[in-house]
């Protein structure tokens, strides 16, 4: 194996397998004091990746030149402190210099890396691993601290799941394997996601929380209907609160680049076909654009939530301009009428999903896992 792949196989290792949060249950302190906003917690993870790096550097160099050498093995602990105490003093120094205002939000948590278990654990490690190369010491010593940084996402993603929770976190399970999951979601692994949701499952038992909901979202195509009587204890097993099974809808595309993934029972098809083809529906009547506006996170207000490109917007919110304002506008009452009179001049009305669908919503059945009740929709 040559040197640059050994040295990547080493940094991917201890930033997603060997991550000292996960595997070790380390550094998590300072992070549990800072988590609850992105910008300090994102300049926390970067402070504790810079004392991280420079430590297990510094450290490796002063172990295999000085202690080493010279007998002095039972002195590491008192010169890696005071290397990673040197290291948090530069952060300190330089933050408060130039980054007052991220200075004054860590407050005490700054000094505090100075303790933190995952630096000198890292210094300590390279040592038992037996690294005998520097660059692979700064290789480990950085992937640590982007692993921490990683970890911290976690724990912080999970935090606030929990202290402000959604009523349901709807979560896209397309098979019950890496196999048939990443057919549809390609790339995709299970093991990530599952741990997540346990994770979040027993923070909700420990506080006795209802919400977030769990909410398992499969759906049934060719490629995984066979896991269907499996898809109840699948979800059970992996602490779901609740399961639905859904049809594959076609949106931004004609029929013929999903053929493959259709079921072979029409029973879980989202639309008819006759002789390889969609059978098209002629007494549609669209009340999207009357009833279910999409409002876009910069203000902008579109007649429903298939036109994802704002190509027919209605305006904006914003600058005096109300959701009323736009709403009983006359550009408003002139995109209705030709979505009702001819939608097919829109390309999102082209494609629409529920055009030839004959319910108006996706979802076939509904499960409770724990409770092991059911019930049809649509």
């Amino acid at each position: 194996m040559d040197t640059v792949t050994s040295l990547l196989l080493a940094f991917i290792s201890i930033v997603l397998i060997n991550n000292l949060v996960f595997t070790k249950f380390l550094g998590i302190c300072p992070y549990l004091g800072v988590s609850g906003r992105i910008d300090m917690a994102f300049g926390m993870g970067m402070a504790v990746t810079f004392v991280v790096t420079l430590s297990g550097t510094l450290t490796w160099l002063i172990d295999h030149l000085i202690l080493m050498p010279y007998g002095l093995e039972v002195t590491r602990y008192i010169c890696f402190i005071l290397v990673i105490a040197s290291a948090v003093q530069l952060v300190e120094m330089y933050l408060r210099k130039f980054v007052p205002s991220l200075y004054e939000s860590f407050g005490i948590f700054l000094p505090l890396i100075t303790t933190n278990c995952a630096i000198l654990g890292l210094c300590l490690f390279i040592n038992l691993w037996g690294i005998d190369n520097l660059t692979e010491a700064v290789v480990l010593s950085f992937g640590a601290g982007v692993g921490l940084i990683r970890g911290e996402s976690v724990v912080m993603v999970c935090s606030d799941l929990i202290s402000e929770p959604p009523t349901y976190l709807i979560v896209a399970i397309d098979g019950l394997t890496d196999e048939t999951n990443s057919v549809y979601r390609v790339g995709a692994k299970l093991a990530p996601v599952l741990e997540g949701i346990r994770q979040l499952a027993q923070m909700k038992r420990q506080r006795n929380q209802e919400f977030p909901r769990l909410h398992m979202r499969y759906i049934v195509m060719k490629h995984n209907q066979h896991e269907l009587p499996q898809l109840q204890s699948f979800a059970a097993e992996n602490s779901f609160d609740l399961l639905t099974v859904r049809a594959l809808s076609i949106i931004t595309t004609g029929d013929s680049p999903h053929k493959d993934l259709l079921p072979d029972l029409e029973q879980y098809r989202a639309y008819r076909y006759r002789k390889g083809q969609r059978i098209k529906r002629h007494d549609f009547v669209c009340m999207q654009a009357f009833c279910y506006p999409g409002v876009f996170t910069d203000g902008r207000v579109v007649p429903c939530d298939q036109d994802f490109n704002a190509t027919q917007a209605y305006g904006r919110i914003g600058n005096g301009v109300s959701f009323s304002d736009l709403w009983f506008s006359k550009r408003t009452a002139a995109t209705r009428k030709v979505i009702r009179n001819d939608r097919e001049t829109f390309s999102f009305c082209t494609n629409c999903p529920f055009a030839d669908h004959s319910s108006n919503t996706w979802s076939l059945k509904i499960f409770w896992p724990t409770t092991n009740k059911s019930m049809p929709v649509g």
